[in-house]
């Protein structure tokens, strides 16, 4: 009985079809990833032209609610661990500040009491379609919130925060500007106290 074997011809013509899908398979993966890649690369187009950098640096700041100075001259955005995503219809860049700079932000009020080493700052991108709002985010964790554990910080950021957290979430422009903030406790949202009152006991 003869066993059938197939045309050279018939053999060349499967490799290429399996070939033209291992290759139309590769496109398909490298164009899921390209939408975050290119929106990452606008954001840093646009927020180097926006705060252009000047030769002055320090390894070390302190921020306070009511201390004014251009941040975006001290912290630079660290964009090789950017991440991408969409909160309530807009297109987000979150991203960490360059290690290189150290940001204390120590706050003392009449009802919250914070460690300094209980805060971390990142640089949050926005865009809407039609531009780019920047903002510097930093959350301040109270000592009942990280319970010796400075690294549940972490787990907190602008597209979501522990469900029992506790403590301050505070916006500032990338020059220094306050813009605003919210307090939590055990995740919960309480009411912020008013600007006499944060002007009156802040320290730095």
């Amino acid at each position: 009985m003869k066993t059938y074997q197939p045309k050279p011809i018939y053999i060349l013509i499967l490799l290429i079809t399996v070939f033209c899908i291992l290759i139309v398979n590769s496109c398909k993966r490298d164009q899921k990833f390209s939408p975050s890649s290119q929106s990452i690369s606008d954001a840093q187009r646009w927020f180097e032209s926006t705060y252009p950098k000047n030769i002055h640096s320090t390894s070390l700041i302190t921020q306070s609610i009511g201390d004014k100075r251009d941040l975006s001259q001290i912290i630079k955005p660290d964009w090789k661990h950017a991440v991408s995503y969409t909160r309530l219809g807009k297109k987000v860049i979150e991203l960490p500040v360059d290690p290189s700079v150290k940001v204390a932000l120590t706050l003392k009020t009449n009802k919250w009491v914070f460690n300094k080493a209980y805060s971390r700052s990142s640089y949050v991108l926005i865009n809407d379609k039609e531009k780019y709002n920047g903002y510097l985010l930093t959350i301040i964790a109270d000592s009942d919130y990280v319970k010796n554990d400075p690294g549940r910080l972490s787990h907190n950021s602008y597209r979501k925060l522990d469900p029992d957290f506790s403590g301050l979430v505070l916006y500032y422009t990338p020059k220094g500007d306050y813009i605003g903030g919210y307090g939590y406790k055990q995740g919960k949202l309480v009411i912020p106290q008013s600007t006499t009152d944060q002007s009156q006991s802040q320290k730095v």
